[in-house]
């Protein structure tokens, strides 16, 4: 049904779906787009998903987005759904830091400040959360509108203010920059036997980056390692996808997926189909291993530290619980450009307990102090 303002112009068109494949969604994206094309109306209209991330239908509104409520729905209009493209293969216009939202705050937590980033230019810390951006509450616009609001063109400036870890605020402003994601971190430790791989998060960039640092620090005698995903968010299911595989060789079972209907189905790894063959392992991770958790390792994240887990008796995990993420997005293109992005499937590492909104514990609990050592 829809609702009129008066004239042929629709402020809001509901549209039930009794399921959530494919074919249902285009469908009545299409009628939709048809309706407001043919009647001139808005154009930029926007998705709602209901109940769980599993839902029975979808809400479009052709003025604003205040009726996205689920935390992981979204829409983009054109402009910021390029920008995200961008940032996914690794490249974007930013200030150059990793981020992920604290509800209970109601602010975007800074995780890790790119060296030399207009962010840390600015004065931008990890632990530093953000609250405001241009003088819009975090709280108010919520974080998806906060982060498109922090990208922007090059050489243009962007006010945030921030909460300091020791309590005190303060306005920084950041002189936005093209960058290039760096997604892999890496070092011989001491002992000169052990590697340390920290991995900030999955992206276009992060199969290669990682492939390069692995044989890097073999190469060097590394005969252990520790894989950090702490305050990884998560990305891209190809980018963990392809770094499992790089690690695990083929056919090996990584993802479960299902959807609300009860259907499921298991996809292995392929070092042909998701690694780009610039770096070539010709063999199997072996060795003790450790993968580092806290409670911002999240979705991708929390993937590759069961799947490792799972994968070999001599990996164990160390740290904290993490988030608790384990429903899958997925983003559709419209008409006019932009796309919505809409929860459709849950998944797990195969014979892992769906983990969503209750988190993985370690192998080896450490807290807050731990936390800040690596």
């Amino acid at each position: 049904y829809f609702d009129y303002a008066g004239g042929n112009h629709v402020t809001e068109v509901h549209c039930l779906c009794t399921s959530r494949d494919y074919e249902t969604l285009a469908n009545a994206q299409n009628q939709v787009a048809f309706f407001f094309k043919s009647g001139g109306g808005n154009y930029n209209y926007l998705t709602r998903c209901y109940s769980d991330g599993f839902a029975t239908g979808f809400y479009f509104d052709g003025q604003h987005n205040n009726y996205i409520r689920d935390a992981y729905d979204y829409y983009w209009n054109e402009e910021e759904y390029n920008d995200y493209i961008k940032e996914m293969n690794g490249e974007g216009v930013g200030i150059g830091v990793l981020v992920n939202y604290l509800e209970d705050k109601s602010a975007i937590n800074v995780l890790f400040v790119y060296p030399d980033s207009p962010a840390e230019e600015a004065g931008l810390e990890p632990g530093d959360l953000i609250v405001s951006v241009d003088g819009e509450n975090v709280a108010d616009i919520g974080y998806d509108n906060a982060v498109n609001k922090v990208r922007g063109a090059v050489g243009t400036q962007v006010a945030l203010g921030v909460v300091k870890n020791d309590g005190s605020s303060e306005t920084l402003t950041a002189t936005r920059e093209q960058f290039t994601t760096v997604s892999v971190i890496s070092k011989m430790l001491s002992d000169n036997k052990t590697g340390y791989i920290r991995l900030l998060q999955f992206d276009g960039t992060t199969t290669d980056q990682f492939a390069k640092a692995y044989l890097e620090l073999k190469k060097q005698g590394a005969e252990h390692f520790i894989f950090d995903v702490r305050d990884n968010p998560g990305g891209a299911l190809d980018s963990v996808m392809g770094v499992l595989s790089f690690l695990v060789g083929d056919d090996v079972p990584l993802i479960e997926i299902s959807d609300k209907q009860g259907n499921s189905y298991t996809e292995n790894s392929s070092r042909e189909l998701y690694c780009s063959g610039k770096y070539i392992n010709n063999e199997k991770h072996s060795g003790k291993t450790v993968v580092l958790t806290n409670g911002n390792t999240a979705s991708a994240g929390e993937l590759f530290t069961a799947c490792m887990h799972e994968y070999s008796a001599d990996v164990i995990t160390v740290g904290m619980k993490t988030y608790g993420k384990g429903t899958m997005q997925r983003s559709f293109q419209l008409p006019n450009g932009g796309a919505v992005k809409l929860t459709y499937r849950r998944y797990t590492a195969p014979g892992v307990e769906n983990y969503d909104g209750k988190g993985l514990l370690p192998d080896v609990e450490q807290g807050e102090y731990f936390q800040g050592k690596m």
